[in-house]
């Protein structure tokens, strides 16, 4: 059988607490020995995982940039440092140079490139080597780009050179690789049909824990645990208040509630919970590594995921992929015809607006009183983000792209 050699170009590999990175080394450690030998370069930005595998090349990359990047964005104007993004002069610059020497000296000898944003960085590298080598490209979104709000652009005049460069990358490209069908639409209606035909979704793949779930009981007891980060407009607020409802409306509950966040908490929602007097009832644990998060993934008996409030919101939410795995009840904060909503219904879990507090806490209080009757969800859900499935659709494409390619 012939072997496929895959240049893996992100900066988040080996980084210890990236879902980029988790989600994908779970996916390149899923490819069969017999039919890949892949290639990995990455940043050697700390903190890092202590197991490097062999086929692991770090790139440096100057942290002075960034710090450079965050007073530009403060005390200048924020657009300069999104074309792409910081992250191509800290590291991207460097990666092209890196990769096309090892590739002239015969070092490596990849079959295509296939770069993972985010950050973008990966990308436009990829753009670049591919204008060098010829060698066939495959780009791969976890995060969107032009469609990420989190890369706020002040003026027209930087956000249409995002646009711009999206599209150039978009024509460049052999084989566009989304998440999820709600951004793969929007790049089809955007781009039209010959870029379009070169766009499909591929689920991420969950990163299997090295435990099995346990079954979920029903203890009179309601553990509710959010593992991910709070920022920007992904906000407690909502949940916060609901739990604040129910508080008001049954009292008698209050000792069979317990909340767990773990990951970055914005301080505001901190405030809230103070001001609310729920201090007993929150815990918060800031960042933790993914083996210590297991302990939380088991003993809890509701997850719960939140988006912000933004309409345009293209994400999928990595963190429900280990929800799905450890089989319990998701409650959904988010707006209607978000991914997050797609994904909860498909899987027939529990979904909210962010302003319907009333019937969140109405949920949380049948979670309390009848868990039997929320465990109507698809158990089976997250053997489509399974690694071995995921990379057995993707490896039907490239062999495909691969026989095409002219030398």
């Amino acid at each position: 059988m012939h072997i496929i050699r895959p240049l893996f170009i992100n900066r988040y590999y080996q980084a210890s607490h990236s879902p980029v990175g988790e989600c994908l080394r779970a996916f390149v450690e899923a490819m069969p020995n017999d039919c890949w030998q892949p290639m990995v370069y990455t940043s050697d930005r700390k903190p890092l995982l202590d197991r490097i595998p062999d086929y692991v090349s770090f790139v440096h990359e100057d942290r002075w940039v960034q710090y450079f990047a965050a007073a530009v964005r403060r005390l200048v104007l924020p657009d300069l440092t999104w074309l792409p993004d910081y992250e191509w002069r800290a590291w991207g610059k460097r990666t092209v140079k890196k990769i096309l020497r090892d590739i002239d000296c015969c070092r490596i000898q990849p079959d295509y490139i296939h770069s993972v944003s985010y950050p973008v960085a990966s990308h436009w590298a990829a753009l670049k080597i591919k204008q060098t080598t010829g060698l066939p490209w495959v780009m791969q979104f976890y995060d969107p780009w032009a469609d990420n709000p989190y890369r706020p652009f002040k003026t027209k005049f930087f956000k249409d050179k995002d646009w711009e460069m999206e599209r150039i990358a978009a024509e460049q490209a052999d084989l566009i690789i989304h998440d999820n069908e709600v951004i793969a639409e929007a790049w089809r209606t955007r781009y039209g049909p010959e870029i379009g035909k070169k766009v499909v979704v591929l689920p991420l793949s969950v990163p299997l824990p090295k435990t099995e779930p346990q079954p979920v009981t029903a203890s009179g007891r309601l553990i509710v645990t959010h593992i991910g980060n709070f920022m920007l407009n992904r906000t407690a607020e909502p949940f916060i208040m609901a739990i604040d409802t129910l508080m008001q409306r049954h009292p008698d509950v209050r000792d069979r509630v317990e909340v767990h966040f773990i990951g970055s908490v914005k301080e505001e929602d901190k405030k809230l919970i103070k001001k609310k007097a729920l201090d007993d009832l929150f815990n918060i644990h800031g960042i933790m590594s993914a083996e210590e998060c297991e302990k939380y993934y088991q003993q809890s008996n509701l997850f719960l995921a939140i988006d912000g409030v933004n309409p345009d919101n293209l994400f999928f939410p990595s963190k429900i992929l280990k929800y799905f795995y450890f089989r319990r009840p998701v409650l959904g904060i988010t707006p209607i015809g978000s991914v997050l909503e797609r994904e909860l219904r498909n899987s027939n879990h529990t979904v909210f607006s962010n302003n319907d507090t009333e019937s969140i806490a109405s949920f949380l209080y049948r979670a309390i009183t009848d868990y039997p009757s929320i465990l109507t969800f698809d158990y089976s859900y997250w053997h489509r983000f399974e690694p071995e499935s995921v990379v057995s659709t993707y490896q039907s494409w490239i062999e495909d792209l691969v026989s095409k390619r002219s030398y």
